[in-house]
């Protein structure tokens, strides 16, 4: 076995080790981190006029209607679910497990303009999680709103978390 293949398998049984680790971290002390994002969606009560962009003003119920949307409600002029808008604006919340560090203080440093706070909670957790933090509107971390100042892909060779830094709200 030359140095390189000897290099090589040590990397990869440290990668491996890495990511067993952190799984079993995450599974053991990982708390639930909860995360809102809404998305726009066309009115499933009312026709869409691609013209004006907004609703056409006429009762055209979506069949079947979508249960997280209130309605159908028939109506003459202006549509009451979404207001003439012809969109509707869904939330969605979902719930991540994540491994939480709060910054403390001493964490914090100091600059003579001030004190220097790059943020006040990291978030560590698995990759699968990215479109959801990438897309959220709002995450709530042990009850208190937060959002999110920098978001980057971690891990050891393998990518295989996410680390997020957050500031209150």
């Amino acid at each position: 076995m030359t140095n390189f293949e000897w290099l090589s398998s040590v990397i990869s049984n440290m990668d491996i080790i890495y990511t067993d680790t952190f799984d079993s971290l995450l599974d053991a002390l990982g708390r639930d981190v909860t995360i809102s994002s809404s998305t726009e969606v066309n009115c499933p009560n009312c026709g869409w006029d691609n013209v004006s962009q907004t609703s056409n003003g006429q009762y055209s119920p979506d069949s079947p209607y979508p249960e997280d949307i209130p309605g159908p409600t028939p109506f003459t002029g202006i549509c009451p679910i979404c207001n003439g808008k012809g969109k509707y604006k869904t939330t969605t919340t979902s719930s991540i497990k994540c491994l939480i560090r709060w910054l403390s203080p001493r964490d914090r440093y100091y600059i003579s303009a001030g004190m220097i706070e790059p943020f006040d909670v990291e978030l560590k957790t698995d990759i699968n999680n990215w479109d959801i933090l990438n897309n959220a509107d709002n995450i709530t971390v042990d009850g208190v709103d937060v959002s999110i100042v920098s978001m980057r892909k971690d891990g050891f060779k393998t990518v295989n978390c996410i680390l997020v830094e957050c500031r209150k709200k």
